[in-house]
């Protein structure tokens, strides 16, 4: 989902005439929400105003995949929220959290974690254990363990996190199955694929009932039920599951988003065990070409797909 809403309740508020950009973010109407940001940017706005305004366009520019952009909003937002409420605040801490994530999708992994302690430091320092903002932050904590490829660290973080948002909303909270999504695929990584299915499987009945079959977050969930059958060795339903997840994904972010660039190396990988290496090859180098201009050397999808370039060449030479 592209979360857009504070997370706490003094934060700033955006300017009037953005309420309308709120709901094109979440239609996945990306570039025009980017152009009303900017265009608000220009105007004359209240410091205040500013934040909220940079916060959104750098969650925004994040949900299309310019992470470049997003990072470099995000850093003036985190200078203002400094200025404006302190370095000890709630909003500092939400900003400081908002940009952890795009360093992360980055592969700035140390800058990210240095970040999350910092909101974490704050939300324990100002009693808001417990509470939404906390319950992000514990989800992108583990998401970074996820990343950085230390799932089992993150297993008991996200867990936490699904624990705070049941308590708050209740358990078919769009929220809560955001957060299921992200235990799973850490269940995944440690090879609980049992307890995996359950969350994801979870997780997209939630979606599908509240947004629809055709949303991004149905995408991504029947991508990490795929990878799941897969791994168990059902090949034909994988290869169904990632085709679902790539249109439905190529509609809604296109095909050089990264998030359908992890559907499209996935399924490139279940044609290398297929033997289909023709196929393969030609998928990962797309990937590769494309993820190349968007992310840094040390992104996770990047590093996998390179490796599988180099396995499908040993393979087809050998042939």
């Amino acid at each position: 989902m592209v979360d857009v809403t504070p997370s706490h309740d003094e934060g700033p508020q955006l300017p009037t005439q953005l309420e309308t950009v709120i709901p094109l973010a979440e239609r996945g109407d990306f570039p025009r929400a980017v152009d009303l940001l900017r265009e608000a940017l220009d105007e004359h706005l209240t410091a205040r105003q500013r934040l909220a305004t940079s916060s959104l366009l750098g969650a925004v520019l994040r949900a299309q995949g310019d992470f470049v952009s997003s990072v470099r909003e995000l850093r003036i937002a985190l200078a203002i929220s400094a200025r404006e409420y302190g370095p000890d605040s709630m909003v500092y801490a939400d900003t400081a959290n908002n940009l952890g994530v795009s360093l992360k999708a980055l592969a700035c992994y140390g800058e990210a974690d240095y970040l999350y302690e910092k909101a974490r430091a704050i939300i324990h320092a100002q009693g808001t254990v417990g509470t939404d903002i906390h319950a992000t932050l514990l989800h992108n904590i583990a998401g970074l363990a996820h990343a950085r490829g230390a799932a089992a660290e993150g297993v008991d973080t996200a867990r936490e996190a699904v624990g705070i948002r049941e308590r708050l909303h209740g358990a078919d909270d769009l929220r809560v199955a955001a957060d299921l999504a992200n235990l799973g695929g850490l269940l995944f990584d440690v090879a609980q694929f049992d307890e995996a299915e359950a969350c994801f499987n979870r997780a997209l009945h939630i979606f599908r009932s509240q947004l629809g079959s055709e949303h991004a977050e149905v995408a991504v969930n029947l991508n990490n039920l795929a990878a799941l059958a897969e791994e168990r060795g059902s090949f034909d339903e994988a290869e169904e599951l990632y085709d679902q997840a790539i249109r439905i994904k190529n509609s809604y972010w296109g095909p050089e988003h990264p998030e359908t660039l992890l559907s499209r190396y996935n399924r490139a990988h279940l044609l290398f065990t297929l033997g289909r290496l023709i196929d393969a090859a030609s998928e990962c180098e797309a990937v590769v070409a494309a993820l190349s201009q968007t992310v840094n050397t040390d992104h996770p999808t990047l590093k996998r797909a390179k490796l599988l370039m180099n396995q499908v060449k040993v393979e087809h030479d050998s042939r």
